[in-house]
């Protein structure tokens, strides 16, 4: 019930503002109020209830299913108090008793309901009034993070390092040359994938490697694409023909590589008679290949004929190495302030922790990560009573330490995290994408204005939390500042995930495979390839829809959110539109890549729910409605790679607008065209992306000048000059100004031999990031003498960009002069750099798209 933890305290608020109208409805709407407290006390006590009895578990989901029926009353009830510039929309505006009536019964009965539940709950709980401890209790208070100091904090894997070295061994001096497989074999958890892994990473670079996320859900076809698709010089048009194996052994053949490492992980299940086809083309007098598996089953391992002397299993660790894996986790390199007590009842807790771990890794990092957060002993101690009451061997271990992580985050990263089950296994997740839905569900916006920050910055917040906690695995992400691109979960974590989110909370439904099915009372649902589907059925419950893979589905007009679009055929577009239009109480909304979009339809402005709107890379996309001006919930809008013609005004109705990008900037001599000047308005906005081109910007200089200034909160600026050759233009934009306390700053395509006047330390104080891209810049470095002149000195300035810079010479000094700073920086060697370091790391940051 974490979702509906969360969620309560957000209505209510808006309970309270929404409650001053008519009479009835208004005394429903503070009668549901009071009720959603009650019911989050209760909730709060969830740990408490006896959940074994299945009258619980099914309540529980009841009283979800009525607080997200009153969302979408109060949903409803916002939306009717909206002004719109246009009569398109559908209800009747102002004053409508029919609506308030209507309304009115609908409360009124999920009040009724709620109280029933509470009742019932109530039964089990024992007690409402929770004894909350306060301030300091009789125990003396411990930082686990200072009471011990790892100054030398263990890097990469512990206690596998002869797993390695054996292992490595194997693959580089084969026992005969040619063919060969390797296997390694163990329980989920054991670190079979980090052992490969570290194998794979120190191969020789003249061995072509290749790697293979297989999973549960056993697809021949899919390897096969797969292994010829990261081949070099694969031919693409072949890739769907029927010989794909005859295909592959051409491929060898003429690669030039000899030595070949394929690693085939996480495989549940094999077609024996394929797997021997499939051996018989990896047959080479001139060249050596080896195919290494990692699986929890002996059995499979065995029945595909792998020799016993090269099946590896890796043991559990020992409780030295668990000990050291613990604290690698379990502390960090701050310095010791304790006593030596406190060290040693610490290092005693510890140990008994890390010992009824099981010697399992994936066990170990996650308690571990959990307990580097809590500063009393009494919690280490309640950590070791209570992580096992008796002794439970094999997988149980995992997942009761991933359990015992979830149930400590806070509610809304639990509900964050929930979120991830209705991904495949193995599935590369868009953390932009993850996150657009987190904010369309609300999970994050009570705790973003607690925080004062916006609910996008959180969300990524949210994001490294959950992969310090050791529930997610980062994919990708910018080294500067950490920020997560990308993502995917462990097949043990998705687990204990997916047994949640369907047996638990009733928000979506697993097969035995762990493959997603459908269900008439769904809350979320992802399409997959693997998915038994051919159509919708008719559901009033579904809040977010995620497509992926290439299936045809029929549209129904009952979803919360579409998330991805990418899979949408051109001929389907207006249909979709058509389907999208009737989703009243949409929150999310991505049509990034939609093939055949040429203009946003008027509809649009029936969606006065909607917060997000994506449409980046929509290459057809040249017209938005005018009537976007009435989408006044809206906290980002993407139109990034969008040929629009012009930006329809109104914008500046958009109060709340967090995030824009795609606004290009046009003429003012255009009907109706939103100009420069409106962007001062929106003084919400984090981030800003601007497009230029050859029209004249008609505002006076001094206008100009006032323009950025006003976005206080304006930390992400993007100008993009790709369509724009117009010296006119380039020499207004010396006065378009950012605010001081800009953080990053990205400029593309400035043909120009300088930049504009003000990209300088002493304007930009706050720096953080610079990109410039493209360009025909020489220089850039403010140049001083007097080493402590810090007005031209960018002193917190951590990442620096220079890309496509063919012009550009630098002498490295005057670099590290003007940004001391400076720890991340993507520079290339070929332009004419003078006294560029040879002796460091060079340290690259990620540049987003």
């Amino acid at each position: 019930m974490e979702v509906v933890i969360a969620l309560i305290p957000v209505l209510t608020e808006e309970l309270i503002k929404a409650a001053r109208t008519e009479s009835e409805f208004g005394s429903q709407l503070i009668q549901l109020e009071n009720k959603l407290k009650q019911a989050t006390e209760l909730l709060d006590e969830k740990k408490s209830l006896k959940q074994e009895k299945g009258i619980v578990k099914e309540t529980l989901i009841q009283l979800k299913g009525q607080v997200f029926d009153a969302n979408d009353i109060l949903t409803d009830c916002l939306m009717k108090k909206e002004p719109t510039q246009s009569c398109c929309f559908s209800f009747v505006r102002g004053n409508d008793p029919f609506f308030s009536l209507q309304e009115s019964k609908k409360l009124k009965e999920i009040n009724s309901h709620i109280q029933q539940h509470i009742n019932t709950l109530g039964q089990y709980s024992g007690h409402l009034e929770k004894s909350r401890k306060s301030g300091c209790n009789d125990e003396e208070d411990y930082d686990p993070q200072q009471a011990l100091s790892l100054k030398d904090k263990p890097a990469g894997i512990i206690g596998l390092e002869e797993d390695t070295r054996k292992l490595k061994n194997w693959i580089v001096n084969p026992t005969k040359p040619g063919f060969q497989i390797i296997a390694v074999v163990g329980m989920g958890g054991l670190g079979k994938t980090t052992l490969v892994q570290k194998v794979f990473d120190e191969i020789p670079k003249e061995c072509s490697v290749i790697w293979l996320n297989v999973t549960r859900n056993f697809n021949k076809h899919r390897i096969l694409k797969l292994m010829l698709k990261k081949l070099p010089d694969r031919i693409p048009s072949k890739l769907d023909s029927c010989n794909l194996m005859e295909e592959l052994r051409e491929a060898l053949r003429k690669d030039d590589k000899v030595n070949y490492l394929i690693v085939m992980d996480d495989v549940w299940s094999m077609d024996n008679s394929w797997w021997h086809d499939l051996k018989s083309i990896f047959t080479f007098e001139d060249k050596n290949i080896t195919i290494v598996i990692t699986s929890r089953d002996r059995e499979v391992v065995d029945s595909i004929g792998v020799e016993k002397d090269l099946i590896h299993q890796p043991n559990p660790l020992n409780n030295e190495d668990s000990w050291s894996l613990f604290t690698a986790w379990a502390f960090t390199d701050k310095g010791s302030n304790s006593s030596a007590k406190s060290s040693k009842v610490l290092e005693e807790i510890g140990k008994k922790i890390a010992e009824k771990c099981g010697g399992l890794p994936l066990s170990i990092k996650t308690i571990g990560s959990l307990l580097s957060t809590k500063t009393r002993v009494k919690t280490w101690t309640e950590v070791l009573e209570k992580f096992h009451k008796s002794p439970i061997k094999g997988n149980d271990e995992v997942i009761q330490s991933l359990r015992w992580s979830y149930s400590e985050l806070d509610p809304h990263l639990q509900q964050c995290l929930l979120c991830l089950s209705i991904y495949p296994e193995d599935y590369v997740i868009s953390a932009e994408q993850l996150i657009h839905w987190w904010v369309g569900e609300g999970f994050l916006q009570k705790k973003a204005m607690e925080d004062k920050k916006t609910v996008l910055e959180l969300g990524y917040e949210c994001l490294s939390k959950l992969a310090s906690r050791c529930l997610i695995e980062v994919v990708d992400r910018r080294s500067y500042d950490d920020k997560v691109y990308s993502c995917k979960i462990h097949d043990m974590v998705r687990e204990l995930l997916i047994t949640i989110a369907d047996e638990e909370e009733g928000f979506c439904s697993f097969n035995e495979k762990g493959i997603i099915q459908w269900r008439p009372d769904l809350y979320w649902l992802g399409l997959t390839d693997e998915m038994e589907l051919t159509s919708f059925g008719a559901n009033s419950k579904l809040r977010a829809l995620f497509l992926t893979g290439s299936r045809r589905i029929d549209f129904s007009r009952n979803s919360g959110q579409l998330l991805s679009s990418g899979s949408i055929d051109e001929k389907n577009v207006k249909n979709l539109l058509d389907w999208i239009s009737t989703l009243k109480r949409l929150a999310c909304l991505n049509l990034s890549e939609l093939k055949g979009l040429i203009q946003l339809p008027s509809s649009i402005c029936e969606l006065l729910n909607l917060k997000l709107l994506v449409l980046n890379e929509c290459t057809k996309l040249k017209r938005l409605s005018p009537s976007i001006a009435n989408l006044r919930r809206l906290m980002v809008l993407h139109m990034g790679g969008c040929p629009l013609e012009y930006i329809p005004e109104g914008l500046k109705m958009l109060s709340e607008l967090q995030e824009l990008t795609g606004f290009r900037v046009v003429g003012q001599t255009k009907p109706k065209v939103c100009g420069l000047l409106e962007l001062k308005i929106l003084t919400q906005l984090r981030m800003l992306h601007i497009v230029l081109s050859n029209d004249e910007i008609q505002i006076s200089n001094n206008d100009l000048k006032d323009i950025l200034p006003q976005l206080k909160n304006l930390k992400v600026l993007d100008i993009d000059a790709d369509q724009c050759r117009d010296d006119k233009v380039f020499k207004k934009i010396n006065f378009l100004c950012p605010p001081e306390s800009l953080r990053e700053l990205y400029l593309r395509s400035f043909h120009r031999a300088r930049l504009p006047n003000w990209v300088h330390p002493s304007t930009l104080k706050e720096l953080q990031y610079l990109c410039i891209e493209d360009a025909d810049i020489t220089d850039f470095i403010p140049k001083f003498e007097n080493d402590q002149c810090s007005a031209y000195k960018w002193g917190v300035l951590e990442g620096l960009c220079l890309k496509e810079l063919k012009m550009l010479k630098l002498d490295w000094e005057d670099v590290k002069k003007a940004m001391p700073a400076l720890k991340h920086w993507e520079v290339p060697r070929r332009y004419q750099i003078t006294n560029y370091p040879d002796d460091v790391d060079q340290k690259v940051s990620a540049i987003p798209s």
